[in-house]
């Protein structure tokens, strides 16, 4: 057996396989971290004393992963096209 058709045949294996493991993921954890507050919701004021909640997740402390996003933005195009 040729060596490109070996890899080839591996990884036409394995990339669906990743990926429903990623939307697997996705519907059991939708939320990931937000990178600005790190998952607290909160973000401290320039002199360190007082909190405010973090504008980019509104204090939940979560953010959608990307798997979420793009899963939503299909199901939403293909409700609008019906």
């Amino acid at each position: 057996m040729h060596p490109l058709r070996t890899i080839a045949s591996f990884a036409c294996c394995i990339l669906p396989a990743i990926t429903l493991g990623y939307l697997a993921a996705c519907a059991i954890w939708p939320f990931r971290n937000c990178p600005r507050c790190g998952g607290t919701g909160r973000h401290a004021s320039p002199s360190g004393r007082a909190y405010r909640h973090c504008r980019r997740c509104k204090g939940s402390g979560g953010r959608f992963r990307l798997g979420v996003l793009i899963t939503n933005r299909l199901r939403r195009l293909v409700k609008s096209s019906r």
